[in-house]
């Protein structure tokens, strides 16, 4: 027997084979009561009669309904089956419950043998909500089998409130559907605020019907207020739901950033992003000491409703220290959690903020988290929050053509270099911009860089292998050389605990030197990263050099060459001058190798970038 499915959906068969049972699916997560079924299946084959309850094409609203039940025989001769079904609610209170659940009166089958046959049980469900399913079934031998599922009748008004913090002066969005059946009365949704109506539409009849509202005069008051909705038939209220609200005292949100092409800008002026992640207030002064204009937030739980204390004081101190925020809403996706509504409430809580940047929406999903789910979350964090872009993160190309409608922003994360280093080569990083690049053609994208050791860690921690400055520099260059729009650093006070309790650290916290190269790096990646964004160009046919790769960036009548070695090895770039009609190359930068006329020796990982005179 099968479990009917639809596009997408798992398969489950079931069929007997000599004394047994041969169980086939195409997922490897099941509901309980589907493991539980399949035990009951694999129990009834010994006993000779397998139950199975069938997806059961129940009504959306309350009424009339039929239980498809599959029976399986094992027998050698026919047996008389008497079956019971039981519909019982697995919540204490329901919108419309209307008497206690009625037990149907038996009915009887008689199966042949080794006969398979689905039976259509009719049975009347008068509740709204979810209710547990259970067949009996006894045959005339005394042998029982008996097997469970769950249905689902909607409540008659469903509302989705994305963002309860608002600015002053803004009307809510929100979402209403009703599941009503058929009738004479007409069906009406009434907003209020509190106890006022302040916009109404009407509703049709039938499942899951999206009520459009008229957009209510914005809220003026700053405070708490009380958001209601209210679904009524003719004169009667059919279902109502309240949820609480605020709103700030501001009616501007703190900043405005908009994804132009390739370009972010906040507040109207274009963007770079030099970033890290995982630092704390205490670290704020220092990271703008260092170059870094924009740090990752704190991490929310999974059903976080609201900002704690210590998250808005991170915002404040961020902008205290001219430093943009990231607000990481991952963990509102993780863990099968489709905590959209909490992630819409944290965006909508962040709004008045100066410091926020971008909404993080999620890191890595793929492949735990597929497209559709970060689509819902993007459009819900969204309408909470119109003036800030969102960031997805991937970390498998498989997936870069999967999330283009679900960000604002790409970014992705390539580490080259593994726990115990000795890295030949760099290039997969060029490779990895390249692939989305591909599936992001004109948006921006971000790169998280390597800049910690890659976990776990090693029993030796001297071989527990930090990326070298070097290396650093030639991972940023080959990912501005391919397209890359931003650069973040991952990470700063990233740590881990080895099996004696030890922290050992991970992030370029833990390293100095690292860390105080930056104060070189960041100026130079300042200066030339807008040029990167609106001024790329592919170098092609002006630079040779085994595995050598190379770019020109434009700033106006400026032209700059930056050609990055990403080998281990020393390699040797000849620059066509006559081809990049340039007379000369001028180093740009202090970290430049000095050129020998058309000819530049490149140590390992090394970058050179050049004026063309």
């Amino acid at each position: 027997m099968g479990a009917e499915c639809g596009e997408g959906k798992p398969v489950l068969l079931m069929a007997a084979v000599g004394q047994g049972l041969l169980v086939v699916t195409t997922t490897w997560h099941h509901e309980p009561t589907l493991i539980a079924n399949i035990w009951s299946a694999a129990e009834g084959a010994r006993r000779g009669l397998v139950v199975f309850l069938e997806q059961m094409k129940t009504p959306l609203l309350p009424g009339e309904g039929k239980i498809p039940v599959s029976l399986l025989s094992y027998r050698d001769a026919a047996q008389k089956i008497t079956l019971k079904i039981g519909i019982t609610p697995t919540q204490q209170s329901f919108a419309e419950a209307e008497t206690a659940p009625r037990q149907d009166e038996e009915v009887a089958v008689t199966l042949g043998a080794h006969e398979k046959r689905t039976v259509q049980i009719p049975y009347k469900l008068l509740y709204r909500g979810p209710m547990s399913v259970t067949v009996a079934a006894k045959t005339d031998a005394g042998t029982e089998a008996d097997a469970e599922g769950t249905v689902v009748v909607p409540p008659a008004l469903e509302v989705s409130v994305w963002g309860k913090h608002l600015l002053r002066k803004a009307w809510p969005a929100f979402t209403v559907k009703t599941n009503m059946p058929a009738g004479k009365a007409a069906l009406k949704v009434i907003a209020s605020v509190d106890g006022l109506a302040r916009s109404q539409g009407p509703a049709k009849r039938g499942p899951a019907q999206e009520v459009v509202l008229p957009r209510g005069n914005g809220i003026a008051t700053p405070g708490a207020h009380r958001l209601s909705f209210a679904l009524t038939a003719g004169t009667q209220q059919i279902a109502k739901i309240t949820t609480d609200i605020s709103v700030d005292e501001r009616s501007e949100p703190g900043s405005r950033v908009e994804v132009r092409g390739r370009q972010v800008l906040v507040n109207g002026k274009p963007f770079f992003p030099i970033g890290t992640y995982h630092a704390g207030p205490g670290d704020f002064k220092s990271f703008r000491e260092h170059g870094f204009n924009c740090v990752t937030g704190p991490i929310y739980g999974g059903d976080q409703a609201t900002l704690a204390p210590d998250q808005r004081a991170f915002y404040d101190a961020a902008a205290r220290e001219g430093l943009m925020t990231f607000s990481e809403l991952s963990e509102y996706l993780r863990g099968g959690r489709t905590n959209y509504e909490g992630a819409a409430n944290i965006a909508s809580e962040l709004v008045p903020y100066p410091a926020m940047l971008c909404n993080y929406l999620v890191d890595e999903p793929y492949p735990a988290i597929g497209p559709e789910a970060v689509e819902h979350g993007y459009q819900a964090v969204a309408k909470a929050d119109p003036y800030h872009p969102q960031l997805v993160c991937l970390n498998d190309p498989s997936s870069f053509g999967y999330y283009t409608k679900a960000a604002d922003i790409y970014s992705c994360d390539p580490y080259p270099i593994p726990p115990q280093g000795g890295v030949k080569s760099l290039k997969g990083v060029a490779d990895f911009l390249d692939m989305m690049r591909a599936k992001w053609p004109t948006g921006p994208i971000w790169v998280a860089i390597q800049s910690h050791r890659n976990p776990p860690p090693l029993t030796d921690d001297a071989k527990w292998a930090w990326p070298t400055p070097e290396q650093v520099r030639c991972m940023s260059f080959l990912a501005l050389n391919h397209g890359g729009t931003g650069l973040l650093f991952y990470a700063w006070g990233d740590a881990y605990t080895d099996e004696a309790g030890k922290t050992r650290g991970s992030g370029f916290a833990y390293n100095k030197a690292l860390y105080d190269s930056y104060l070189d790096l960041n100026p130079v990646l300042a200066d030339l990263g807008p040029k990167y964004v609106t001024g790329l160009e592919k170098a092609v046919g002006l630079v040779t050099g085994q595995a050598v790769d190379a770019a020109i960036v434009h700033n106006g009548g400026e032209r700059l060459l930056i050609v990055v070695n990403p080998l281990s090895e020393a390699r040797t770039a000849t620059v066509n001058l006559a081809a990049a009609k340039a007379t000369g190359l001028k180093p740009y930068t202090k970290f430049s190798p000095e050129p020998n006329g058309a000819t530049i020796e490149l140590p390992p990982f090394a970058v050179g970038v050049y004026a063309l005179q």
